[in-house]
C-alpha cells in the first residue's frame, strides 16, 4: 500500500509534496522566516472526492489554486 501524497499550497513550500503527515500541523524550516506553519486541510472535487492539502495556518487556501483544480473549500 502506498502512502498518500499531500501538496503544499501557498507559503515558502508552495508546490512541494510530502507523504501525508500524521499530525494536522506541519512546521517547515525556512532560512528567512524560521519556522513556517502549515495545517492539513480538506477540499472537495466536483465529484465529491476528498482532496487534502497543506495550507498556511490561519489563512484561506488560494482561491485561484482551488479553481484551477476544480476544487472547493
Amino acid at each position: 500500500m502506498t502512502q498518500a501524497r499531500v501538496e503544499f499550497v501557498g507559503g515558502p513550500a508552495h508546490g512541494a509534496t510530502i507523504d501525508r503527515p500524521r499530525k494536522a500541523t506541519v512546521n517547515v524550516p525556512t532560512p528567512s522566516l524560521g519556522q513556517f506553519t502549515y495545517t492539513l486541510r480538506r477540499c472537495r472535487g466536483a465529484g465529491g472526492d476528498l482532496v487534502e492539502v497543506l495550507a498556511p495556518a490561519g489563512r484561506d487556501i488560494d482561491r485561484a489554486w482551488l479553481a484551477a483544480r476544480g476544487l472547493r473549500n
